[in-house]
């Protein structure tokens, strides 16, 4: 499987989740980790830095396409898969290989299942419509990203190891 980056679980049953590796692709088990099923026989690519679970639709994964360390593929986007994982197509948040952009992180909204922020090595991009549109919301580097449970408040972490709060108000 590679270096795993990244594991997503399923709402509602402990023994399904899916792990992102760096060179290996996304894996599905059903049984608690006992065996596994490779899900990225139709994506461009193979690393994968993040897997957001639809946690009202569990048939509706998004993947950021990329690797977390800087020696290895940077990011081509985030892919959506509206079928369990069967077949994955790009959404609006796309970048050439050649473009050197690694995507980090993602979070979802609590408040707003539609909302994600994604940390790249590009800034940080916000969709509200489950990426069938995104808009870049803040300039720099940025590995990781979080929303607060309670407000607009984001924390977002840097390249080279700062912190801060960012206040969001879209």
């Amino acid at each position: 499987m590679g270096r795993a980056n990244t594991i997503a679980f399923y709402p509602t049953d402990q023994d399904t989740f899916w792990v992102g590796a760096s060179f290996g692709g996304i894996w599905k088990t059903t049984d608690g980790g006992q065996s596994y099923v490779n899900l990225n026989d139709d994506l461009p690519h193979n690393s994968i830095a993040d897997i957001m679970i639809d946690p009202s639709n569990p048939d509706r994964i998004f993947v950021a396409l990329s690797d977390i360390i800087w020696n290895s593929p940077s990011g081509i986007g985030v892919y959506e898969s509206t079928d369990g994982g069967i077949n994955f197509s790009p959404t609006s948040l796309t970048f050439s290989l050649i473009d050197g952009i690694r995507i980090y992180e993602m979070d979802r909204n609590p408040n707003n299942p539609a909302e994600f922020l994604v940390a790249t090595s590009n800034g940080i991009y916000r969709t509200t419509d489950y990426f069938a549109t995104n808009s870049n919301v803040q300039s720099g580097s940025f590995t990781s990203v979080k929303y607060n449970l309670n407000s607009n408040n984001v924390l977002v972490g840097g390249a080279s190891g700062q912190r801060s709060s960012k206040n969001f108000y879209f």
